[in-house]
Order: C-alpha cells, then structure tokens, then sequence
C-alpha cells in the first residue's frame, strides 16, 4: 500500500471516529487492549493516536462494522442489503412490490431491503455497499456518502470489481428502472468523476 493511500486509510478512519459516540470509542479501544476509561475527549484521543500510529486492516474492519452498527442503529431507513455471491436475482426480486404517492416523504419511503431494482445481465453483484430511499427535493440534492473496504479498494484497484451507483424512482409497482437525472455528479475523495 502506497504513503498517499495510507494517510487517505487514516484520515477516512479519522473523520469516521468523530461522530462516534463513547461506547463505540470504547469498543475500538477495547479492540485494540487499551483502556477504556475516560470521557469522550480522552477517548477520541487515545482512539485517534491508535489510527495514527498503528491502524491495521483488521483494526479498520471494526471500525467500519462499528459505524455501520451506529449508522443502522441511528437511521433505521438506512439499512443496507447485503446478499452473498452465491445468491441469485430470483431471490432477491422475489419481494413484494411498493406503491407510494407522488408526494411521499421520508417517513413512508419503502424500507430499502423492498426495493426491487431490475437485474443487469451483465454484471455479477457481489453486494450492495448501501441503499438508500430519500424524498428528492429538485432544489437541493444532498450528498450520499458511502465507505468502501480496503477488500473493496483492492478488488477495484485489480479490475476485479466495480463500484456501480443505481438509481431509481421508488413511486411504482413495477421493479425499478435506473435513471440519471441531468442535475447528477459524482465526487470520490473530493475529485469530480
């Protein structure tokens, strides 16, 4: 792994730990055999001088379990989809349809795991990162940030995988068919893609 990637680990690691709440400071520290006595400003430190000085992909991987546990346990309507490889698109459409008003807002969005979207026949899904049902507002868009894993990085960096953003309307009943509106960019680490 390069210097510049590595500072990148750490400083997404970094911005990570700063919305984390003092059980999950502790649950990173007790991960690593440090104390987990203190307030929340003794923690971030002790938690931040772990990152610095000896963040490992193990380490990263419980960092990234605990801000997915805090995220889902936070924002129920956030909840990701997750199928193995082995599982097939029979399975997954296999879910009953949603029917919502034009008007819907965020509190009678479909539950993201209902969301059917059409299968792309020339893709092999190996799992969905995150999915996502907001109310567009067509004056503001809000960022969708997600995280990948160093498996994931490494799975692209190879060739062997692909980050693909899906997006569709969740106002029908019919399985849903990706659109890109005109009004749409994409930033990875700050870059415009």
């Amino acid at each position: 792994m390069s210097s510049s990637s590595n500072l990148q680990i750490k400083e997404n690691a970094l911005e990570i730990i700063k919305n984390f709440r003092v059980p999950d400071l502790q649950a990173v520290l007790e991960y690593s055999c440090l104390s987990r006595q203190g307030n929340k400003r003794e923690l971030f430190q002790r938690c931040k001088t772990l990152i610095s000085s000896s963040l490992t992909s193990q380490l990263i991987n419980k960092i990234n379990q605990i801000n997915i546990t805090r995220i889902n346990s936070t924002r129920p309507q956030r909840s990701a989809v997750s199928l193995p490889i082995s599982a097939t698109s029979r399975d997954y459409h296999n879910q009953q349809s949603i029917i919502l008003s034009p008007k819907s807002s965020i509190d009678n969005l479909p539950s993201p795991n209902l969301v059917q979207n059409v299968h792309l026949p020339f893709y092999d899904k190996l799992r969905t990162i995150e999915c996502i049902n907001i109310p567009v507002d067509w004056n503001k868009f809000s960022p969708l940030p997600f995280i990948l894993t160093e498996f994931d990085v490494d799975y692209i960096l190879k060739g062997i995988a692909k980050v693909l953003l899906r997006i569709a309307p969740t106002i029908t009943s019919e399985k849903q068919n990706d659109v890109l509106p005109p009004y749409l960019f994409i930033q990875c680490n700050v870059s415009l893609i």
